[in-house]
């Protein structure tokens, strides 16, 4: 049916109109628009509310819009308006697990979706990172820490990269108790992460000279009752490895030498040994028992003329330290040789008496006698050369 001029003419007005519509964008707002969009499921606040209807319905499309954060504030969609910035934090949540009230502020925080790892936001700029003074550990934050709080920590020992010391030194952890060993700082040298208890001793990182502080016989084994008596430094002697076999050192002996050299824990005197009171340090060293060093100085001092090489047995006839003599006659010769004297061989000069020892007392002064090298007498006067008389 064709339409004549009347008809269109009638008809133009309308056709005007509906161009006038379609030809008008979008640019009425939510709070300008008497259209409740509550009805739709999804509520216009805050920014939504301001933004013309374009800003989402584009190209006229009412329905099929989503209504999920993130399928509109991505790059990939048609929309693409306030997308994630690059140095957003990796997550796999929904916009709205942190972002509340159509807003980006951040009301809220859901670790469980987080897919990086803690470091890359809590590295003291983009939120809170280690403190200064932190134990030195790796960065994975989780294996110590939870979600929920910093504090209490469960701590994993494997993720310290620091020395034990650089915790435990007595203000960031427990340290050294007063009464430990002397040793390094070295903790993993002796003890595990799990407990200190539970320790091995590596004697290497004890410091010298004070093994006693451990081996004292509570901390750990110290002298047996038969031990020698010798100092408290027992590496002199004993080496880390075991007691037996000792290299011995007599500096340290504090005790004398027959409390070892008793027969039993060393050697002793052998049989036939000179007898005597004396202590074994007055006639040997700690170096042998042979040469003895015994001094007779203090003897030959009271008997200044006497030879100074006689044999031990001229003396001590008995084979033991004991020599008496007669002090009333020293320093003289009768001390000693009184026995000896024959008075009858020394007459007076009235040629009947004889002289008394205590008279002659001083053979060799007297000019009468001398000693042979073998200590036997010599006369060297006439026996009628008088003593005096003269």
């Amino acid at each position: 049916m064709k339409m004549d001029c009347r008809q269109f003419l009638k008809i133009i007005p309308g056709l005007v109109t509906l161009l006038f519509l379609f030809a008008q964008p979008l640019t009425l707002s939510a709070a300008e628009s008497n259209f409740n969009h509550d009805k739709t499921g999804f509520e216009l606040i805050g920014p939504h509310e301001r933004l013309s209807c374009d800003s989402c319905h584009i190209r006229g499309i009412f329905k099929g819009i989503p209504k999920q954060c993130e399928a509109c504030h991505d790059r990939g969609s048609q929309i693409a308006t306030s997308i994630k910035p690059a140095n957003h934090i990796q997550t796999t949540g929904s916009c709205e697990g942190c972002h509340a009230g159509h807003s980006w502020a951040v009301t809220g925080f859901d670790h469980d979706s987080i897919t990086g790892s803690c470091i890359s936001c809590h590295n003291g700029t983009t939120t809170t990172g280690k403190t200064s003074n932190h134990v030195q550990s790796t960065n994975t934050c989780d294996d110590c820490h939870s979600q929920v709080s910093w504090v209490p920590a469960r701590f994993d020992h494997s993720a310290v990269t620091g020395s034990c010391e650089s915790c435990h030194n007595g203000v960031t952890a427990r340290g050294k108790s007063p009464n430990h060993i002397s040793s390094s700082n070295t903790c993993d040298n002796c003890h595990v992460t799990v407990t200190w208890t539970t320790n091995r001793v590596d004697h290497n990182d004890v410091v010298g000279g004070s093994c006693f502080t451990c081996h004292n016989g509570v901390t750990a084994t110290g002298k047996p009752s038969n031990h020698i008596t010798s100092g408290t430094i027992c590496d002199d002697c004993h080496s880390t490895s075991a007691w037996i076999p000792a290299n011995f050192d007599h500096d340290a002996i504090t005790g004398s030498c027959a409390t070892c050299h008793n027969r039993v824990n060393a050697v002793g005197t052998p049989t036939g040994h000179f007898i005597t009171s004396l202590p074994c340090e007055t006639c040997h060293t700690t170096n042998s028992f042979i040469p003895d060093i015994y001094n007779h100085d203090t003897v030959i001092a009271d008997f200044p003329n006497h030879p100074s090489d006689p044999t031990c047995i001229k003396c001590h006839a008995g084979n033991n330290s004991t020599v008496t003599w007669n002090t009333s006659y020293e320093p003289n010769c009768a001390a000693c040789h009184e026995s000896k004297y024959e008075a009858q061989k020394h007459k007076k000069v009235d040629g009947v008496s004889n002289y008394t020892i205590s008279e002659l007392q001083d053979c060799t002064n007297s000019k009468c006698h001398e000693l042979n090298p073998d200590l036997t007498v010599k006369q060297i006067h006439d026996p009628r050369h008088f003593y005096s008389g003269w």
